[in-house]
């Protein structure tokens, strides 16, 4: 309790744990867990299924179904089904919303509006740029834990009474050790990560019901790919595309809905985006997919859109094999 209680304040945060219904926990926890979407997945699919997998890091182009890929193992460790049975309600609403997105998605209904609100919300916070974060600011905290000099000494002479600290300063350390014990543990567990991703995607959720959303059709003649971090953030100060803006600085989150269609959801009072989602901006749209994806980025078989995501941005060199 006491480690909690200085980890929530040094971060700004306070680490409020899931509830966790013992009826959704199986005995065989879920391992596998998609950070993007099968039915999302699945509308870049050709129709015997597949799907072209480039690997950003490695330059590869491997075509495969919508289970194989878009996935993490192990991505929440700690009550895995729990955080599932959270998901799901998300993703069974969506197959409705893409059909009448097919049939009309100028005139969305309420209903479809949410559903497509919730999966951008889901894809923003269920994301292995959120996992990157979490681990920066994980890191981070223990930075500012053990350069917290006056709050170790403080902490130190409160264990050990007459405690003359120019003489031990290996205390400071075993201090921040004690600190960071339990922190590390819990991280350890999953639990820690569990909490805030789940916490993100309710505020996230929560944040986009106030939110306008557009989707659009592409032209003919353009196509969106998707990449495993498929819900990018736009901003006007943003420094580098391949840099995810925080929500709250976001002027406008993107998400693909398909080869043809894109989500846009923008906070109210900023002007409504005008884009027509032609050559030029399904270029724009793929190239920051590109820079945003963590490993892979997805496309229709025969689109030509892996040779695209290789041109933007170059693979490394693929390690030698033992």
């Amino acid at each position: 309790m006491f480690t909690r209680f200085v980890y929530g304040q040094l971060t700004g945060t306070t680490a409020g744990a899931a509830t966790c219904h013992p009826w959704l926990v199986k005995n065989n926890p879920t391992t596998r867990q998609h950070v993007v979407s099968q039915a999302l997945l699945n509308r870049f699919a050709s129709p015997d299924g597949l799907i072209s997998a480039y690997d950003v890091r490695w330059g590869d182009t491997k075509q495969k179904t919508s289970k194989a890929i878009g996935f993490q193992e192990n991505f929440v460790k700690h009550e895995p089904d729990a955080a599932e049975a959270i998901w799901r309600e998300v993703e069974d609403r969506i197959g409705p919303a893409f059909t009448e997105i097919d049939q009309q998605p100028a005139q969305l209904s309420a209903l479809t509006e949410g559903a497509v609100k919730d999966l951008v919300a889901l894809h923003f916070a269920r994301s292995l740029a959120t996992a990157a974060g979490h681990e920066q600011a994980l890191a981070d905290t223990e930075r500012r834990v053990r350069s917290d000099t006056p709050t170790l000494a403080r902490l130190a002479r409160l264990k050990y009474q007459g405690l003359h600290l120019e003489h031990a300063p290996s205390i400071l350390a075993e201090i921040a050790d004690g600190i960071m014990a339990d922190v590390r543990s819990e991280e350890s567990a999953g639990i820690i990560f569990r909490d805030d991703v789940l916490r993100y995607f309710g505020a996230t959720r929560t944040s986009f019901t106030s939110y306008s959303l557009m989707v659009r059709p592409v032209v003919t003649g353009a196509e969106l790919l998707l990449g495993d971090c498929p819900a990018i953030s736009v901003s006007r100060e943003m420094a580098s595309s391949s840099i995810r803006s925080p929500l709250f600085d976001a002027n406008l989150i993107a998400m693909p809905l398909g080869p043809n269609h894109v989500a846009f959801v923008y906070p109210d009072g900023i002007e409504e985006p005008v884009i027509p989602v032609g050559p030029e901006q399904a270029l724009h749209l793929n190239g920051i997919q590109v820079d945003q994806a963590s490993r892979q980025v997805y496309s229709r078989p025969g689109s030509g859109l892996d040779m695209m995501a290789r041109a933007r941005r170059a693979p490394l060199r693929k390690p030698d094999r033992m």
